[in-house]
């Protein structure tokens, strides 16, 4: 028998509880709760999701939250989609939580998912775009069918930095880069070499593997840099975050930043402001990005085709460089 049936109810009614509706009578709620746990039900939310055509749910797929970019993304896109009646779940793409980010699109746990960190090779976004999932990435692009993106123009912020050091005379310039799998990294690094690789002008890189995006990462990319390249005079990190990292690297030796080194960061994060650190950056349009992804991904879901979208960044000067 059914739950419906062993409760005494109509399907409608054991629906409601199952969306903990309030237009249910509390001594029939309890007689279907009591049968649920007497059945040991496990609810198949996906048949529920093809009976009434939408869960109201979206799915996030971030990792490193460690990165205050990914909290404050987290933070707007919950905003939004509460605004709107809808509910947020969040999976991490590192470890497990890729699995769990895999059987919840495969269970229809969720109208659409906005992916966050995902790359070319992420299974995730190949098995949400496979079963035809609606799926918007921010921050991030992809170069695979049917997958549409809201991000930066990380070139153009690349290049930006790269003309900002040749305009103030900076010669002897150094990079912390990131992994190239990661558009947005690949972007940063691809706009700021192309600049100084036609200009003629030497580009140095530390002589350590490429590591999690991190403050730990850029401070010992930093001090590997020191150690190999002598003496420079400006340097990009591929985010605030390894910026704010090599700062401290800088800082340990008894190198001024900026009257001996030059630091410039990517993303504008809270940190990059605060008095203590002033780093001057790429300002990413973080808000304007999550807002068009999530409008984005709300008409997908309802079957109407958008294309990708590239917004602007502006170069923030402050006191870890020089000039304005």
């Amino acid at each position: 028998m059914d739950i419906a049936t062993l409760a005494g109810v109509s399907q409608a009614t054991v629906s409601r509880v199952l969306q903990n509706s309030d237009k249910v009578h509390p001594d029939t709620r309890q007689r279907v709760l009591d049968i649920l746990k007497q059945t040991d039900y496990a609810p198949n939310i996906w048949a529920q999701a093809m009976k009434n055509n939408r869960s109201d749910s979206i799915g996030i797929v971030v990792s490193r939250i460690t990165n205050p970019l990914y909290p404050e993304i987290l933070d707007i896109v919950s905003e939004l989609l509460t605004s709107r009646g809808k509910r947020m779940i969040v999976w991490n793409g590192e470890g497990s939580g890729e699995e769990a980010a895999l059987s919840g699109i495969e269970q229809s746990l969720v109208d659409g998912v906005l992916f966050t960190t995902a790359t070319d090779n992420s299974i995730a976004l190949h098995r949400a775009l496979a079963l035809d999932a609606p799926a918007v990435m921010i921050n991030r692009t992809v170069d695979l069918p049917g997958c549409v993106s809201v991000t930066s123009d990380n070139y153009s912020g690349g290049v930006q930095v790269a003309e900002y050091f040749v305009k103030h005379g900076r010669h002897r310039i150094g990079l912390l880069p990131g992994s190239r799998a990661a558009s947005t990294l690949r972007g940063r690094e691809d706009g700021f070499r192309n600049v100084l690789e036609r200009l003629g002008i030497d580009i140095f890189v530390p002589n350590i593997p490429v590591q999690e995006i991190s403050h730990g990462y850029g401070r010992d990319a930093m001090a590997a840099l020191l150690h190999t390249c002598g003496e420079i005079d400006a340097v990009f990190c591929i985010n605030d975050l390894v910026a704010l990292g090599a700062m401290d690297a800088l800082l340990k030796v008894g190198l001024r930043v900026p009257e001996d080194v030059w630091v410039v960061g990517f993303d504008d994060i809270s940190m990059a402001s605060w008095e203590t650190n002033s780093l001057s950056t790429v300002r990413q349009p973080i808000e304007t990005m999550v807002r068009e992804g999530v409008d984005l991904l709300l008409k997908r879901i309802d079957r109407i085709d958008e294309e990708s979208r590239v917004l602007p960044v502006e170069f923030i000067p402050r006191r870890s460089t020089a000039y304005s």
